[in-house]
């Protein structure tokens, strides 16, 4: 695929993400594509990614937002989302479900305090905040209690209408690994 080429993915297109040395192999519909150390996959509505690794079933995780795939050694999965669609996932990640409001408004406000005070922890990797303790723990989509965003006032598909945030999900080689950070 040649630098700045679009390829158009229907709803519920799947599409298998290899890497083979420094390129990342694509492919759709039994064709194979081939690209240059990283591809970005523009959400262009209120649709979703999900990634599932094909070792462990706990890493199948849904997405909003723009997602970013590179070669670091690994490939990397770097998914660009609003601030609060992202604390959203902190909280059910960090918390767990099933918890009072007013723990969540308390969760949301040390999640949101503690991403915008380090927002550039990872820079020098090429994103923002990672999604193990490391930083806060973030898996994504709310999996199991959308309330937590009802709760909060916060619509994850309504868009980026706050500042975009960018998060390095897994690597093949934590996956591989069992998941250790």
């Amino acid at each position: 695929i040649e630098e700045g080429k679009e390829i158009p993915l229907p709803t519920q297109s799947q599409v298998e993400i290899k890497m083979s040395g420094k390129n990342i192999l694509l492919v759709i519909k039994g064709k194979t594509y081939s690209v240059k150390e990283k591809i970005r996959f523009i959400n262009t509505g209120d649709g979703e990614f999900k990634m599932s690794s094909g070792h462990f079933k706990s890493h199948n995780r849904k997405f909003n937002g723009h997602l970013t795939v590179r070669v670091h050694g690994t490939l990397r999965l770097i998914n660009e989302v609003d601030i609060e669609e992202y604390v959203c996932g902190v909280i059910e990640a960090e918390g767990g479900t099933g918890n009072p409001l007013e723990y969540n408004k308390v969760q949301a406000v040390i999640s949101r305090t503690y991403a915008l005070n380090n927002i550039h922890r990872h820079a020098a990797e090429g994103f923002d905040l990672c999604d193990a303790t490391h930083c806060q723990v973030y898996h994504g989509l709310v999996r199991f209690d959308e309330a937590i965003c009802e709760e909060l006032g916060v619509d994850p598909l309504e868009g980026y209408a706050h500042r975009p945030m960018t998060g390095c999900m897994i690597s093949t080689e934590s996956a591989t690994r069992g998941g250790e950070q």
